[in-house]
């Protein structure tokens, strides 16, 4: 809980014991899943370190990576945080990975008692909303390449842990064509 204090640092040690009682840590293995589809999760989370995938299975079998989410990142289930429904994504490790999870209900009440949990609640909503301001921003504006570029610059742990077909598919792209992406961007240098 010490890395909450240390990336919040608005938090009191009070605050953090607050936080502390709401929540626990928890460590995956590579490829375990955190969140099931059509289960219910209300469980808000953060990642100390790792990297996960959020994803849905459309009808011809193929997954859709609709979120990647490495160390300093919230996340959770959209549908169960913000409609109390079942899960319409699988949440999955890609490497070793740690996370607090909170539990949503009881920091939402923290919240609504303490400031400072207030401002990190919204803090942690805010970042999530930013991601996907982000996303659609990148999707409607810029070209495949730019979208690679631009998530490998921001997001270089990504690059560290994840297999290529992930990131294309992350990317909207297809893996042979992110290949040819990353020889045209090589050649270049």
């Amino acid at each position: 809980m010490n890395l909450l204090k240390e990336n919040f640092p608005f938090l009191s040690d009070e605050d953090v014991r607050c936080l502390a009682e709401i929540s626990e840590i928890k460590t995956y293995g590579k490829r375990e899943k955190v969140i099931c589809i059509d289960k219910y999760s209300g469980d808000f989370m953060y990642t100390i370190n790792g990297v996960l995938r959020g994803y849905y299975i459309e009808d011809s079998g193929e997954d859709k990576n609709v979120f990647l989410v490495n160390n300093g990142m919230f996340f959770g289930s959209p549908e169960c945080i913000l409609d109390e429904r079942p899960s319409n994504y699988i949440f999955e490790t890609v490497t070793d990975t740690s996370l607090i999870v909170f539990n949503y209900k009881k920091l939402e009440q923290l919240a609504a008692e303490n400031k400072n949990i207030f401002r990190f609640y919204t803090d942690a909503i805010k970042s999530i909303i930013r991601f996907f301001v982000i996303r659609l921003d990148n999707f409607t504006s810029l070209s495949p390449q730019e979208r690679f570029v631009k998530l490998q610059d921001s997001r270089p742990l990504l690059f560290q842990n994840a297999k290529t077909k992930l990131l294309a598919n992350f990317l909207g792209l297809s893996p042979n064509s992110l290949s040819r992406i990353k020889a045209r961007l090589f050649k270049k240098r």
